[in-house]
């Protein structure tokens, strides 16, 4: 029974891991396509995530019948469990999405990543309250490290930081969502699994942002075949893949573990920068990369280490004696 348990608790460590680290690939990609779309192209923040929302939602709702039809049977006739989807979507993905790239508007895609970290802070100081225990240090030391890493890549190590107030307002509910999107939906991701629980999240967004959005609307936007193809990538990489590999992330390895793996994000999107427009990599980057790479390989062996002991404890358990009742 040890050997199946250890077996296990590795496998969904490393695929936990994985998917937060495909992720946050995605996400810093997507955040590349975003800018694109609303600095070249002028897409409103709210009508990018109403699209991102909705085909990404309906794709995945349509994926969902067809790999758990059963489950997701189950899940839409719940109407505790729809409320509780509502709440996360509500306050976790929508959340994310539009006040990220309002805040990209207003003080530029370094400044609103660096606000954006904080939801680790947040997800920290709220998971201490709540379990009423102090942070263990290794989360601590990983989560400095993360958060200068962000700082270095997103600011290319400048100290004099300009933002406005809203723009710093859009970065901190932006920061409070990535926090309550990483530590809400336990219990829900353990019940339902991420990829039906995605899938209804985002086709609520995609739902009720639409009188907000207002597609109907002439906005001017001159759609090309560049438009065409970072609209899907925002679709398609940075909402249908990684909402779900987050997610599945989460429930795999924690909120805690998960959002800081997901500090990953500027990373990818800073080689990307580098490899598709041309942008230079300096000393403050490859800096940033260092302290990234660290934190990784930090959260990684402590998973490891935490493992060792639970192996170590149940080893224990089993080899103490069995009183007669208990056989």
């Amino acid at each position: 029974m040890t050997k199946q348990h250890t077996t296990s608790r590795h496998s969904h460590t490393a695929r936990g891991t994985i998917c937060v680290l495909v992720g946050g690939t995605c996400w810093g990609f997507s955040g590349m396509c975003c800018q694109l779309l609303t600095e070249t192209y002028g897409v409103p923040p709210i009508l990018l995530t109403w699209m991102r929302m909705l085909f990404a939602g309906l794709a995945l709702t349509v994926l969902a019948f067809i790999l758990e039809p059963d489950r997701m049977k189950k899940m839409i006739r719940s109407p505790h469990t729809l409320l509780e989807i509502l709440i996360l979507s509500v306050f976790g993905a929508f959340a994310i999405q539009l006040p990220y790239i309002s805040s990209i508007q207003y003080n530029g895609a370094g400044i609103a990543t660096v606000l954006q970290s904080f939801g680790i802070v947040i997800l920290i100081v709220a998971t201490c309250i709540i379990e009423r225990k102090l942070p263990e240090k290794m989360d601590v030391i990983a989560t400095v490290l993360a958060l200068a890493g962000v700082f270095l890549i997103a600011t290319k190590g400048s100290f004099t930081l300009e933002m406005s107030v809203a723009g710093l307002a859009w970065g901190m509910v932006n920061a409070c969502g990535q926090a309550f999107f990483s530590g809400y939906p336990k219990k829900l991701l353990a019940k339902w699994g991420s990829i039906p629980v995605m899938s209804i999240t985002l086709l609520m967004g995609g739902i009720y942002s639409f009188p907000l959005a207002q597609p109907w609307r002439d906005y001017g936007i001159q759609w090309d075949a560049l438009s065409i193809w970072a609209t899907i990538a925002v679709v398609f990489l940075g909402t249908f893949v990684a909402f779900t590999l987050f997610l599945q992330g989460v429930k795999d390895v924690g909120g805690v573990r998960a959002n800081l793996l997901g500090l990953s994000e500027p990373v990818s999107a800073t080689i990307f920068s580098w490899w598709l427009l041309g942008s230079a990599l300096g000393v403050a980057d490859l800096i940033g990369f260092a302290l990234m790479i660290s934190m990784v390989v930090i959260v990684t062996l402590n998973d490891a280490r935490e493992e060792q002991i639970a192996i170590k404890e149940e080893e224990e358990e089993e080899s103490l004696p069995r009183h007669p009742s208990q056989e």
